[in-house]
């Protein structure tokens, strides 16, 4: 039975780390939590080789309704952090900054078509004077 339990959670394990990478956003639509928009790569850190670009489509999935006991906290962003992310990609996109941008755990999850991906919560955060936004899909 233990060897059942462990086997189930390891997956979970996969979730921990992510990425990130310097960012042009080339397309930007929506607002609040739902936003579409288009990533190209300043540099050669990919999080898809075979793509430059990546659409993705953000829908906001609300934090988990179990997310209030303290020994299964999640991570997943609050609607409030995911409009903040989205204002910051919305700002770079109409003045044209490159942003850092990156997902954490499954954060971007591939679609059926190529280089296009979902995201259902972003969050910011700073360090050393650079924001890092980041892309959430299931909680962790």
């Amino acid at each position: 039975m233990i060897r059942i339990l462990i086997l189930m959670l390891l997956p979970n394990l996969c979730f921990a780390g992510g990425d990130y990478s310097e960012v042009s956003i080339k397309n930007f639509t929506g607002s609040g939590s739902n936003a579409n928009f288009t990533i190209e790569f300043v540099n050669d850190r990919k999080f898809d080789e075979s793509c430059d670009v990546l659409k993705v489509s953000l829908k906001y999935k609300r934090v988990p309704w179990y997310s209030w006991l303290p020994f299964v906290h999640s991570s997943h962003p609050t609607q409030v952090e995911t409009r903040e992310a989205v204002m910051h990609l919305e700002e770079s996109f109409k003045e044209n900054l490159n942003v850092y941008f990156g997902y954490i755990g499954g954060g971007l999850i591939p679609t059926d078509k190529p280089c296009e991906y979902v995201s259902k919560g972003l969050n910011m955060d700073e360090f050393d004077n650079y924001k890092y936004i980041h892309a959430f899909h299931d909680p962790v």
